[in-house]
């Protein structure tokens, strides 16, 4: 059944994937997608010299500031979905 809201609520299950350039993937079920459960997955995982980019969802751009990487979000809701050729989701 689909859910009856748009966006995120207690009808879906939120899930993060991770991909890097060459391809290793990795993936995790939240207990929620807000940036403490975020942190506690992708600590363990990205190096401090690690960029990220993403959609520029607050609690993934707040993960960012508190584990110090850096980070380029694009605005998918625009159409924007690369920026100087470069950063891409």
């Amino acid at each position: 059944m689909p859910p009856r809201k748009r966006g995120l609520s207690e009808e879906q299950i939120p899930v993060l994937i991770c991909r890097d350039r060459i391809g290793a993937t990795t993936d995790f079920v939240l207990d929620k997608a807000d940036s403490k459960h975020i942190e506690a997955v992708l600590k363990p995982i990205i190096a401090k010299n690690a960029m990220r980019c993403t959609d520029s969802g607050k609690a993934l751009c707040a993960v960012e500031k508190e584990i110090e990487i850096a980070h380029h979000s694009v605005n998918l809701a625009a159409g924007i979905r690369i920026i100087d050729r470069v950063y891409h989701v």
